[in-house]
Formats: structure tokens, sequence, C-alpha cells
């Protein structure tokens, strides 16, 4: 597909797309006119779907990770993320995170 039709289906405007493949995040080629195109697949990929190659391959997985409290957050949503990838059983297609859920809902009393 053409970049419009990309950005039209990834709901990114045509210069994000178009950084997105520069910097290698959206895979793309090029046609004999020079031309960026893009494959559904790929597009797929990077939405976080998973692909009929990937289905018949195995299993797709996506992670969850968390973390609290005020310190120590980045380190610890690395080591969690490392920590599930090494026991994931299939193939990752997309992480999620959640930051601060569990602090204090209620304002606290004076």
């Amino acid at each position: 597909m053409r970049i419009g039709e990309a950005a039209a289906c990834l709901n990114m405007s045509v210069v994000e797309v178009r950084k997105a493949a520069s910097e290698g995040r959206l895979p793309s080629r090029r046609t004999g006119s020079g031309r960026r195109v893009f494959d559904r697949e790929d597009r797929d990929v990077y939405l976080g779907r998973p692909t009929p190659e990937s289905v018949r391959a195995g299993r797709a997985e996506g992670l969850y990770r968390r973390v609290s409290g005020s310190t120590g957050r980045e380190s610890s949503l690395a080591v969690q993320e490392k920590m599930l990838r090494e026991r994931a059983t299939g193939t990752v297609y997309r992480v999620y995170q959640d930051r601060g859920s569990g602090l204090r809902e209620r304002p606290e009393r004076d």
C-alpha cells in the first residue's frame, strides 16, 4: 500500500509514517520509481496484530507490566519486561504497561 493508505490505516499522518519508516520502526520498501510502499503484514505487526503466518507458527502473546509508587519505576518496568520476555512461550507482539494506577484514588484528609 502507498504511504497515504498506510497513514489512514495506522491513524497517523503521512509525516509520522515516513518518520517511523525512516527510523526502521515500520518496515517499508521502495518501488522501481522510488516510491515508498508498505506491506499489510508489516502494518499488522506494527499495530501488534498477529499475522496469519505467526498464528500458524504458534502463539502470539501480549505482555503486561505494571508499577505503582513514585520511585524506581523505569528500572522496575524494564526488569519486569525482561522477565516476561524470558518466560514467553510464543511471539511477543505488544507490551502493555500501567504506571501508578495503584496510587491513592481518594484525596488525603487534612
